[in-house]
């Protein structure tokens, strides 16, 4: 993982980078070796911040969440235990919301699931796939600009912050 901070800093031509994503940590296809995956991830991430070379980290993920793999909770409790403190640098999750996949926005409008819980903790939500959504067969389908009539404006994430957080 530190060559690709490295990497990333050198392919960008910066010294500090905003906000690494540790992908898909549900691939590690196994509920007990997940916490010890990123244990291991969050302690060179917390170094990397440490030295300057990030500013902040976080999980992106298509269902880690969804699987009940980890929650909220237990992601930043994991990152307090790395850092020794609960000021570490654990700041961002990014999530699958759309038109088919809601229910992280549902639960998130009464203040629950994971939106909810990382916006309780001031973490940054990046919403990931908001113009896709998957076939009955499983296919993934852009169908958002087919509903609007026009194309997706960014092939960027989204990023939602609740109302009470500026920025």
């Amino acid at each position: 993982m530190r060559w690709q901070v490295e990497r990333s800093r050198a392919a960008l031509g910066r010294a500090c980078l905003d906000t690494v994503f540790l992908h898909n940590p549900e691939l590690t296809g196994d509920r007990a070796v997940l916490p010890i995956v990123l244990r291991e991830a969050f302690a060179v991430l917390e170094e990397a911040a440490a030295a300057g070379h990030l500013s902040t980290y976080g999980i992106a993920t298509w269902s880690v969440f969804t699987e009940g793999l980890i929650t909220v909770e237990e992601l930043d409790r994991l990152a307090t235990e790395v850092a020794s403190s609960p000021d570490h640098r654990l700041r961002a999750v990014q999530l699958p919301v759309s038109l088919v996949e809601a229910g992280a926005l549902e639960l998130a409008l009464d203040s629950r699931g994971p939106i909810g819980e990382a916006a309780e903790r001031g973490w940054q939500v990046f919403v990931s796939a908001p113009c896709t959504a998957v076939s009955s067969c499983g296919q993934r389908l852009t169908i958002l600009p087919r509903c609007c009539g026009r194309g997706c404006p960014s092939r960027r994430p989204a990023c939602w912050r609740p109302p009470h957080v500026q920025g």
